[in-house]
Protein backbone atom coordinates (compact mmCIF):
# COMPACT_ATOMS: atom_id res chain seq x y z
CA UNK A 1 0.00 0.00 0.00
CA UNK A 2 1.20 3.53 -0.90
CA UNK A 3 -0.46 6.82 -0.22
CA UNK A 4 -0.25 9.91 -1.76
CA UNK A 5 -2.32 13.33 -1.78
CA UNK A 6 -3.33 15.86 -4.76
CA UNK A 7 -4.63 19.35 -4.72
CA UNK A 8 -6.83 18.36 -7.50
CA UNK A 9 -9.55 15.77 -7.22
CA UNK A 10 -10.95 15.64 -10.79
CA UNK A 11 -7.18 15.01 -12.50
CA UNK A 12 -6.80 12.21 -10.45
CA UNK A 13 -10.07 10.51 -10.31
CA UNK A 14 -9.92 10.83 -14.42
CA UNK A 15 -6.38 8.76 -14.10
CA UNK A 16 -8.06 6.05 -12.71
CA UNK A 17 -10.41 4.91 -15.68
CA UNK A 18 -8.89 6.68 -18.35
CA UNK A 19 -6.91 4.49 -20.80
CA UNK A 20 -3.12 4.33 -20.55
CA UNK A 21 -1.76 5.71 -23.72
CA UNK A 22 0.12 2.85 -25.48
CA UNK A 23 -1.28 -0.17 -23.14
CA UNK A 24 -1.74 -3.69 -25.16
CA UNK A 25 -4.91 -4.80 -22.89
CA UNK A 26 -8.16 -4.29 -23.97
CA UNK A 27 -9.40 -3.25 -20.83
CA UNK A 28 -7.49 -1.31 -18.24
CA UNK A 29 -10.55 -0.78 -15.51
CA UNK A 30 -11.81 -4.12 -14.02
CA UNK A 31 -13.98 -3.18 -11.00
CA UNK A 32 -15.23 0.16 -9.68
CA UNK A 33 -17.53 0.94 -6.86
CA UNK A 34 -17.61 4.11 -5.18
CA UNK A 35 -18.70 4.51 -0.69
CA UNK A 36 -20.94 7.52 -0.53
CA UNK A 37 -20.51 8.11 -4.22
CA UNK A 38 -20.72 6.54 -7.68
CA UNK A 39 -17.88 6.10 -8.94
CA UNK A 40 -19.25 7.61 -12.52
CA UNK A 41 -20.29 11.05 -10.64
CA UNK A 42 -17.60 10.76 -7.80
CA UNK A 43 -15.90 14.32 -9.20
CA UNK A 44 -19.10 15.81 -9.02
CA UNK A 45 -20.04 14.50 -5.94
CA UNK A 46 -16.64 14.59 -4.22
CA UNK A 47 -16.98 18.56 -5.32
CA UNK A 48 -20.22 19.23 -3.41
CA UNK A 49 -19.30 17.55 0.12
CA UNK A 50 -16.14 20.22 -0.47
CA UNK A 51 -18.34 23.24 -1.22
CA UNK A 52 -21.02 22.67 1.52
CA UNK A 53 -18.16 22.21 3.90
CA UNK A 54 -16.43 25.19 2.86
CA UNK A 55 -13.29 23.44 1.24
CA UNK A 56 -13.66 23.64 -2.64
CA UNK A 57 -10.67 25.85 -3.76
CA UNK A 58 -9.74 26.06 0.07
CA UNK A 59 -5.86 28.00 0.63
CA UNK A 60 -3.15 26.80 2.88
CA UNK A 61 0.21 28.43 3.97
CA UNK A 62 2.97 26.20 2.95
CA UNK A 63 5.81 24.99 5.49
CA UNK A 64 9.03 27.01 5.61
CA UNK A 65 12.17 26.15 3.59
CA UNK A 66 15.49 25.76 5.49
CA UNK A 67 18.22 26.03 2.47
CA UNK A 68 21.80 26.92 1.86
CA UNK A 69 22.27 30.47 1.41
CA UNK A 70 22.28 32.00 -1.88
CA UNK A 71 24.47 35.07 -2.73
CA UNK A 72 23.80 37.88 -0.87
CA UNK A 73 21.89 35.77 1.72
CA UNK A 74 22.92 35.56 5.01
CA UNK A 75 22.61 32.14 6.96
CA UNK A 76 20.79 32.59 10.06
CA UNK A 77 19.23 29.28 11.66
CA UNK A 78 20.83 25.51 12.64
CA UNK A 79 19.53 22.07 13.09
CA UNK A 80 19.17 20.86 16.36
CA UNK A 81 18.10 17.47 17.80
CA UNK A 82 15.95 17.58 20.87
CA UNK A 83 16.01 15.21 23.61
CA UNK A 84 13.91 12.49 22.19
CA UNK A 85 15.81 12.84 18.75
CA UNK A 86 13.86 14.97 16.88
CA UNK A 87 15.32 17.49 14.09
CA UNK A 88 14.33 21.01 14.26
CA UNK A 89 15.87 24.15 12.75
CA UNK A 90 15.84 27.07 15.35
CA UNK A 91 17.52 30.50 15.12
CA UNK A 92 21.46 30.54 15.27
CA UNK A 93 23.02 31.81 18.53
CA UNK A 94 25.77 34.27 18.97
CA UNK A 95 28.48 31.65 19.71
CA UNK A 96 27.36 29.12 16.77
CA UNK A 97 27.92 29.82 12.86
CA UNK A 98 24.41 29.26 11.46
CA UNK A 99 24.34 27.12 7.89
CA UNK A 100 21.01 27.74 6.50
CA UNK A 101 18.57 30.80 5.73
CA UNK A 102 14.71 30.42 6.20
CA UNK A 103 12.16 31.07 3.13
CA UNK A 104 8.82 31.37 4.49
CA UNK A 105 6.38 29.44 2.52
CA UNK A 106 3.34 30.29 0.30
CA UNK A 107 -0.04 30.33 -0.19
CA UNK A 108 -1.03 26.72 -2.04
CA UNK A 109 -3.96 25.09 -3.02
CA UNK A 110 -5.04 22.46 0.36
CA UNK A 111 -5.10 19.03 -0.57
CA UNK A 112 -8.79 17.86 -2.33
CA UNK A 113 -8.12 14.05 -2.17
CA UNK A 114 -5.99 11.37 -0.70
CA UNK A 115 -4.40 8.35 -2.71
CA UNK A 116 -4.19 4.78 -1.50
CA UNK A 117 -2.95 2.47 -4.05
CA UNK A 118 -3.36 -1.14 -3.00
CA UNK A 119 -1.14 -4.38 -4.80
CA UNK A 120 -1.54 -7.85 -4.85
CA UNK A 121 1.87 -9.39 -5.77
CA UNK A 122 1.30 -12.46 -7.75
CA UNK A 123 1.85 -15.06 -5.29
CA UNK A 124 -1.62 -13.29 -3.34
CA UNK A 125 -3.70 -12.94 -6.87
CA UNK A 126 -3.59 -13.81 -10.09
CA UNK A 127 -4.39 -11.34 -12.36
CA UNK A 128 -5.85 -13.36 -15.32
CA UNK A 129 -8.08 -15.51 -12.99
CA UNK A 130 -11.15 -13.50 -12.33
CA UNK A 131 -12.85 -14.64 -9.24
CA UNK A 132 -9.38 -13.84 -7.44
CA UNK A 133 -9.51 -10.59 -8.93
CA UNK A 134 -12.97 -10.00 -7.67
CA UNK A 135 -12.51 -10.91 -4.40
CA UNK A 136 -9.28 -8.85 -3.85
CA UNK A 137 -11.64 -5.99 -5.57
CA UNK A 138 -14.06 -6.95 -2.91
CA UNK A 139 -11.70 -7.03 0.12
CA UNK A 140 -10.16 -3.81 -0.68
CA UNK A 141 -13.83 -2.07 -0.70
CA UNK A 142 -14.48 -3.86 2.99
CA UNK A 143 -10.98 -2.34 3.58
CA UNK A 144 -12.27 0.85 3.29
CA UNK A 145 -16.06 0.06 4.65
CA UNK A 146 -14.85 -0.92 7.75
CA UNK A 147 -12.04 1.08 8.95
CA UNK A 148 -12.64 4.30 7.47
CA UNK A 149 -16.37 3.97 6.83
CA UNK A 150 -16.84 7.83 7.22
CA UNK A 151 -14.63 8.55 3.98
CA UNK A 152 -16.15 8.87 0.76
CA UNK A 153 -14.30 7.04 -1.57
CA UNK A 154 -13.98 5.67 -5.47
CA UNK A 155 -12.09 2.95 -6.49
CA UNK A 156 -11.23 0.94 -9.22
CA UNK A 157 -9.72 -2.15 -9.85
CA UNK A 158 -6.78 -2.26 -12.53
CA UNK A 159 -4.52 -5.03 -13.65
CA UNK A 160 -1.33 -2.85 -15.50
CA UNK A 161 0.67 -2.81 -12.46
CA UNK A 162 4.38 -3.42 -12.28
CA UNK A 163 6.62 -6.09 -11.59
CA UNK A 164 5.59 -9.06 -13.34
CA UNK A 165 7.60 -11.20 -14.72
CA UNK A 166 7.11 -12.35 -18.39
CA UNK A 167 5.78 -15.87 -19.01
CA UNK A 168 8.62 -18.38 -19.82
CA UNK A 169 6.68 -19.28 -23.18
CA UNK A 170 5.04 -16.54 -24.61
CA UNK A 171 6.66 -13.60 -23.32
CA UNK A 172 3.94 -11.85 -22.02
CA UNK A 173 3.43 -9.86 -19.16
CA UNK A 174 0.05 -9.68 -17.41
CA UNK A 175 0.24 -6.78 -15.10
CA UNK A 176 -0.30 -6.91 -11.10
CA UNK A 177 -3.48 -6.53 -9.88
CA UNK A 178 -4.05 -3.44 -8.07
CA UNK A 179 -6.45 -1.00 -6.52
CA UNK A 180 -6.30 2.83 -6.81
CA UNK A 181 -8.50 4.45 -4.00
CA UNK A 182 -9.18 8.15 -4.11
CA UNK A 183 -10.67 9.75 -0.87
CA UNK A 184 -12.08 12.99 -0.71
CA UNK A 185 -9.96 14.62 1.51
CA UNK A 186 -13.21 16.09 3.58
CA UNK A 187 -14.73 13.66 5.81
CA UNK A 188 -17.84 12.56 4.85
CA UNK A 189 -19.53 11.62 8.02
CA UNK A 190 -18.65 11.51 11.80
CA UNK A 191 -16.46 8.34 12.28
CA UNK A 192 -14.63 6.72 15.22
CA UNK A 193 -11.22 6.00 13.98
CA UNK A 194 -8.42 4.49 16.71
CA UNK A 195 -10.84 6.15 19.60
CA UNK A 196 -10.88 9.20 17.59
CA UNK A 197 -13.89 10.45 16.44
CA UNK A 198 -13.53 12.47 12.83
CA UNK A 199 -16.69 14.80 12.04
CA UNK A 200 -18.42 15.49 9.12
CA UNK A 201 -16.28 18.22 7.17
CA UNK A 202 -13.33 17.94 9.05
CA UNK A 203 -10.07 17.85 6.98
CA UNK A 204 -8.33 13.92 6.53
CA UNK A 205 -5.21 13.73 8.66
CA UNK A 206 -3.44 11.95 11.27
CA UNK A 207 -4.55 7.99 11.55
CA UNK A 208 -6.43 8.69 8.65
CA UNK A 209 -3.16 9.19 6.37
CA UNK A 210 -0.04 8.21 8.23
CA UNK A 211 0.79 4.94 6.45
CA UNK A 212 2.04 3.00 9.70
CA UNK A 213 -1.63 3.50 10.77
CA UNK A 214 -3.62 2.60 7.55
CA UNK A 215 -1.70 -0.99 7.32
CA UNK A 216 -2.10 -1.68 11.07
CA UNK A 217 -5.42 -1.18 10.73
Amino acid sequence: MTIGKTPVAWRLLRYTVKPKPGSTKQERVLHAAGLHCRPETSTEEFAAVRRRHGKQGAMRKSPARFELPEHGEEATHVRDTRPGGRRYWREARDDETATHVKHEGGYVRQNEAVHFIIGFGPDEVNPEDPEQVAHAFEYTVALFRETMPGLQVHLVGQADGKGMTPDPTTGEVSGKFHVHAVANAVVYEDMDVEGRVWQTGSKMSGALTDIDSVRER
